[in-house]
């Protein structure tokens, strides 16, 4: 992994670029890195630098990375582009659940499915997509694109269909909700076994074990007694109508 750059494309998420950097570095074989930050707000941007330089210095890191609002300087020769674009800004996505409310449609916030993840995933997909062709002209048919931009699926599927570049979807709802899952069955993480499928939003947790033993039926006993949300039981009817559990439920899992 020696001398690999690593370009994060919509780096003025700094509070996401910041960890994600922190876990790169967390990495001996990923210590050599070389990072480009690209974003199309300077003053975001800055912030950025201000937080990383302190880091830097704080983990002995000593190279020089690029912070550009230019997307080909960020991108030339890049081995890894993290995408977390917005596009649109905190503006869109309001009008992406205000414009469906006048029509009674209410949603909390429509960045994956429903009216709003449509029309997100619409100027989103157009980015993707420009991006990925932005690589391809640069010669960079070996690079990979790590996807944090949701809507995931059809961002995913757009560069599929358009673009040869490697375009991987991520997101810690996986990860996330089954530590809280854990947490509310009162057991360590690193004992639960389980097996997740669906897509981004919409997984369903299929297998829910620890040493062999089926934890569900305790899971739906303590879910059935206390619940899961302070008042919004929807959750709880998904788990008692379909028998398991859908991680759109992250949100408002309480643990007691």
């Amino acid at each position: 992994m020696k001398g690999k750059k690593i370009a994060f494309i919509g780096a003025g998420s700094y509070g996401f670029t910041f960890k994600q950097v922190a876990d790169i570095l967390s990495f001996d074989a990923l210590r050599d890195s070389e990072f480009a930050f690209m974003d199309v707000d300077q003053g975001r941007l800055d912030n950025l630098k201000i937080l990383l330089t302190e880091y830097f210095k704080k983990v002995g890191y000593d190279k020089k990375p690029i912070y550009t609002l230019n997307m080909q300087e960020a991108l030339e020769g890049a081995n890894f582009v993290i995408n977390l674009v917005k596009i649109g800004f905190l503006g869109a996505s309001m009008m992406d659940m205000d414009v469906p409310k006048k029509f009674g449609l209410y949603q909390t916030i429509g960045d994956t499915c429903g009216i709003g993840g449509i029309f997100r995933g619409l100027r989103t997909m157009i980015f993707d997509i420009k991006l990925c062709k932005e690589m391809e002209r640069l010669s960079a048919p070996d690079s990979i694109v790590l996807n944090y931009t949701n809507p995931q699926a059809m961002s995913v599927m757009a560069v599929a269909a358009t673009s040869k570049i490697p375009f991987i979807g991520l997101c810690h709802s996986v990860q996330g909700t089954t530590r809280q899952i854990a947490k509310y069955l009162n057991i360590p993480y690193e004992e639960l076994t389980y097996e997740a499928a669906g897509i981004n939003h919409m997984s369903w947790i299929l297998k829910l074990e620890r040493n062999n033993e089926d934890l569900y039926p305790e899971f739906r006993r303590l879910v059935k007694e206390r619940g899961i949300f302070n008042e919004n039981y929807t959750g709880d009817d998904i788990l008692a109508d379909f028998g398991l559990f859908v991680l759109i439920c992250l949100i408002g899992l309480v643990i007691w």
